[in-house]
């Protein structure tokens, strides 16, 4: 972990300058071969070491951008854990108990809940993000059961921004499904997934439409988030392991990480007129380098303060740097304050461990 939070988002944000990606995305990758959470660029080859500690298999990722956590599920030690996202202070445990199989977390910033999939237990669960006053990791009561029927190795998971469904695949029943999260009663089946094996899930809601990630069957796929329609294939080409998916709505484009070529990717939402998943040309390398096995993504937008020519010449740059120093740093050239949190949209975005079989999970 780092120790000076102003210093850590500076340098950030000179790599985005120098890099030329004044407006780029932020990338929170877990890296469960290197036991590491890491933050980097698009198209910039520098990356941070966000925490390197108290990690063993860490999994999936998601960010609550305005209280400064980045939050996701460790395998190895079987628990739920956070960190600053200015790279200061420990790492958190926020679950240390209950848990066997956790695979993917997904955050519900309107009510400060975290839920997460449990493939061994075939439960979705949730608790808040907080511990209860008097409780700790170990013994906290606020942990419930969401989904606990109907369920064989539930991996990906997804919350809609724009009503109360709860999202999550299921790769060893071979379905994409959803449930309301204030009346989990009923369960819908969305997608059938006849081959491969469905892990990590992603949601345009405002489009209406559910994306995931097929590890083994090399693909990223999408349907109606409604299940009003046919299954289609996004991305086919270029994919050996795909882990981890993220969308970024602003740009419409999907981000992914892939544990067989250690690359993250993204292309867009749509298809290029007269191409198809298998030859589209708009696919591109976000991140090449420092990855060894790469198993979850999040997205973070960078500052509104990035936006805009800083320097006045017309042009967005490096050249900008001084006009956001001046913004930033004041005339002392000390730092005054972080930039302000901003409000977005919650978003979901988070990994599962690739596997290719269910029978280890299904004790």
């Amino acid at each position: 972990m780092k120790a000076k939070p102003g210093i850590v988002f500076l340098s950030l944000v000179i790599a985005q300058l120098f890099c030329g990606k004044a407006f780029a995305q932020v990338l929170y990758v877990t890296d469960r071969g290197a036991n590491k959470v890491i933050r980097g660029i698009p198209g910039c080859s520098a990356v941070d070491d966000l925490v390197s500690v108290d990690l063993d298999s860490p999994r999936p990722t998601a960010l609550d951008v305005a209280n400064g956590k980045i939050y996701w599920a460790d395998l190895g030690s079987r628990k739920i854990q956070r960190a600053n996202l200015d790279g200061t202070g420990p790492v958190e445990d926020l679950i240390t108990t209950g848990l066997l199989f956790p695979i993917e977390i997904a955050l519900d910033l309107q009510l400060d809940m975290i839920y997460w999939t449990e493939a061994a237990l075939h439960k979705i669960q949730r608790a808040n993000q907080e511990i209860p006053p008097g409780e700790n990791a170990a013994n906290r009561t606020d942990i419930e059961d969401v989904v606990d029927t109907g369920l064989s190795c539930p991996h990906g998971i997804a919350l809609s921004s724009v009503d109360d469904m709860l999202y999550w695949s299921d790769p060893c029943a071979g379905k994409i499904q959803r449930t309301s999260r204030s009346n989990p009663i009923v369960i819908e089946d969305i997608a059938s997934v006849d081959t491969g094996f469905a892990v990590s899930v992603a949601l345009d809601s405002e489009a209406g439409k559910v994306y995931w990630a097929d590890n083994s069957g090399a693909k990223i796929k999408r349907a109606p988030a409604d299940g009003s329609g046919p299954v289609e294939d996004l991305v086919t080409g270029s994919l050996s392991s795909p882990e981890s998916i993220a969308i970024d709505p602003g740009s419409r484009k999907i981000y992914w990480v892939d544990e067989g070529t250690r690359f993250v990717q993204r292309a867009g939402l749509e298809i290029p007129l007269g191409e198809n998943a298998s030859n589209r040309t708009d696919i591109e390398l976000v991140l090449s380098t420092g990855l060894v096995l790469p198993a979850g993504i999040a997205l973070d937008p960078p500052p509104p303060i990035l936006y805009g020519d800083m320097n006045g010449d017309g042009v967005v740059d490096g050249g900008d740097i001084q006009g956001f120093l001046e913004a930033v740093l004041g005339t002392s050239g000390r730092i005054t304050s972080p930039v302000a949190p901003r409000e977005r949209k919650p978003t979901a975005q988070e990994d599962s461990p690739r596997f290719s079989y269910c029978d280890s999970i299904n004790p």
